[in-house]
């Protein structure tokens, strides 16, 4: 027969083997992250990203936008020398501008402001004479660009000498100017020109004690008969009393 177990016998033997405790621990949590500092940061530079692209940007098509206004040309003043022509539509003017081994000259034909300003630099300096723009045989930039042939080689039947009485003390204030003229002007002294009558300077010097200054030729577009472009060679002078 089989021997009858009590539940004190079972309890007992329960009882009697080791009793291991084990103690429950919680993982820890994870550390936060400051996500809405990282995203303030991102999209800062994002912000400064797009702002660098869009003046970027800008500047190109501003840049292009001018160039599409100007129409650039060379003159041959001679065999060794020639001559740039800017014409700008938009600004509504002409910069002509010759290097030699002696001068440097820079002549702006403003039509906006009907002034003609005269940059010279020599090997005694630089100055800037500025006088009334005479549109009397000038070709404007509007002129120019609506013809589709332009000459480049100087016609030796349209030289004209030009004569300038100087004023005796420079412009003070000059922010009447175009800004062209006003940019190629800038830390020299300016002088204002007087047009002349007379087409020769011959005796002048010694009748009236004045000193004639001969300045440059230069060449520019003139007009003509009333309808043919030509390029003109212009050679001014001035007088100092």
């Amino acid at each position: 027969m089989k021997p009858e177990l009590t539940m004190a016998d079972v309890k007992g033997s329960i009882s009697d083997g080791p009793v291991v405790l084990t103690q429950m621990t919680t993982a820890p949590e994870p550390r936060k992250r400051n996500t809405k500092k990282y995203l303030i940061i991102g999209g800062s530079a994002v912000l400064v990203i797009a702002i660098l692209l869009t003046a970027i940007l800008v500047g190109m098509y501003l840049f292009t936008e001018g160039q599409k206004n100007l129409l650039k040309y060379t003159m041959n003043v001679d065999k060794n020398t020639k001559q740039d022509a800017t014409v700008d539509e938009k600004d509504n003017s002409i910069e002509y501008h010759s290097v030699t081994k002696d001068y440097e000259l820079w002549v702006i034909d403003d039509f906006n402001k009907d002034i003609q300003t005269m940059k010279v630099k020599t090997g005694s300096g630089t100055n800037c004479y500025i006088g009334p723009l005479n549109r009397t045989s000038l070709a404007d930039p509007a002129t120019i660009k609506a013809l589709s042939n332009i000459p480049t080689d100087v016609n030796s039947n349209y030289t004209s000498r030009l004569g300038y009485d100087v004023s005796g003390t420079p412009v003070t204030d000059s922010s009447f100017l175009g800004k062209k003229a006003r940019d190629a002007c800038k830390g020299t002294s300016v002088y204002w020109l007087y047009p002349r009558c007379e087409d020769k300077s011959d005796g002048l010097q010694r009748s009236k004690r004045c000193r004639i200054v001969y300045h440059p030729c230069y060449l520019r577009y003139c007009i003509v008969n009333g309808r043919y472009l030509r390029v003109c060679r212009v050679c001014p002078w001035t007088r100092y009393c």
